[in-house]
């Protein structure tokens, strides 16, 4: 499945988790709904080979884009992506993660008219995941994720992490496959 497909796939899944809470917003003429993508950046560490942050953020655009341009999906909101990152794995990609986090959705610039952030997509690593999904939940932020690589048990632990999402299995899963 490309990955144009699955972010629209997910995009969906998002708004169908946050249809109850927008219906409450419906005197509003027209409500935004953010959506904050800390994915990962290229770099030139040997370790850091999950770099799909580019592709995400295309099939992201697109996906947004035909959801405001639909007229029977979410007629009274306008979706808005966030581009925003985070390094790629590796311990010290939680913490670019956690700046951007709090730069964007916890205290968003006080010029910014956007609003709220509803939602937190990508953190591919788990290293990362573990370092950001505490806040899920924490003023009005559910960490809603697209992850292919999060595969600990830790995370799937929803007594701690109730706001954590996770759409796809670990690659690992099909690794046997592709050997």
């Amino acid at each position: 499945m490309s990955t144009g497909k699955i972010f629209l796939l997910f995009c969906f899944t998002i708004i169908l988790l946050l249809l109850p809470p927008l219906a409450a917003r419906k005197e509003e003429k027209k409500g935004n709904i953010n959506l904050l993508a800390l994915v990962p950046w290229p770099d030139d560490r040997p370790h850091a080979d999950w770099d799909a942050g580019p592709d995400l953020l295309a099939g992201a655009r697109v996906a947004i884009k035909e959801i405001n341009n639909s007229t029977d999906i979410l007629p009274d909101y306008r979706l808005n992506l966030i581009e925003s990152g985070h390094e790629a794995c590796g311990l010290p990609g939680g913490n670019l993660g956690v700046v951007n986090l709090v730069k964007y959705a916890i205290n968003p610039p006080s010029n910014s008219r956007r609003g709220p952030v509803a939602a937190v997509l990508g953190l591919f690593c788990s290293t990362s995941t573990k370092i950001i999904a505490p806040f899920a939940g924490r003023k009005g932020i559910d960490l809603l994720q697209l992850s292919g690589s999060n595969s600990p048990d830790f995370l799937k632990d929803k007594g701690l992490y109730p706001h954590l999402w996770r759409f796809l299995e670990s690659a690992t899963v099909h690794a046997d496959t592709v050997i």
